[in-house]
């Protein structure tokens, strides 16, 4: 690990230091019927460091991309209206990004669409979210909704699937739902149990739990 931002998404709780609490989708409001989203929410207020606020940026002096990331409450409507990553680029004509905010109401099944870049070059989707291509250190190379499934007729999820081949360390794999009893998909947003934890490193152990439910006919 270096001196930079360890990124920790999924609940990173760090107890012993000042730095940033990452906490993505991990709000559980049991005051009211419906879940409160809160993904990485980012408080920083210690260090000059680079605060990384990817849903809740509020930039107010430039014309830059607002980034908000699931931090739409819909109080109209009986649903959520999600809105990841919504961004509204009204000075350019750069491709306006959509995360799961598809809402298809010719079917009974939400389609999502997940950093729906349209590649006009190729016939599959090439999915890069936070593609950082790190070729100079041996850090994680964090690959976010890197999706490139050429095998079967679903899609396998794959968020922040950082393929670390230098360590052992943690290998994230968040909403990596992978369903194949039901004709729909079984989202399975951080669904990450904690069962060990290094105070001294800050190492987070995270198991996903793959519910597999019978198909219902």
């Amino acid at each position: 690990m270096t001196e930079s931002l360890r990124w920790s998404i999924i609940q990173t709780h760090d107890a012993t230091t000042e730095s940033l609490r990452w906490s993505i989708i991990q709000t559980h409001n049991a005051t009211t019927e419906s879940l409160r989203w809160s993904i990485i929410q980012t408080h920083n207020a210690t260090t000059e460091s680079l605060r990384w606020s990817i849903i809740q940026t509020h930039d107010t002096t430039t014309e830059s991309l607002r980034w908000s990331i699931i931090q739409t409450h819909d109080t109209t409507t009986e649903s959520l209206r999600w809105s990841i990553i919504q961004t509204h680029d009204t000075t350019t004509e750069s491709l306006r990004w959509s995360i799961i905010q598809t809402h298809d109401t010719t079917t009974e099944s939400l389609r999502w669409s997940i950093i729906q870049s349209h590649d006009t070059t190729a016939k599959s989707l090439r999915w890069s979210l936070i593609r950082t291509h790190d070729t100079t250190t041996e850090s994680l190379r964090w690959s976010i909704i890197q999706t490139h499934d050429t095998t079967t007729e679903s899609l396998r999820w794959s968020i922040i699937q950082s393929h670390d081949t230098t360590a052992k360390s943690l290998r994230w794999s968040l909403i990596r739902t992978h369903d194949t009893t039901t004709e729909s998909l079984r989202w399975s947003n951080i669904r990450t149990h904690d069962t060990v934890a290094s105070p001294t490193s800050n190492m987070w152990t995270f198991v996903l739990t793959n519910r597999s439910t019978p198909k219902v006919t």
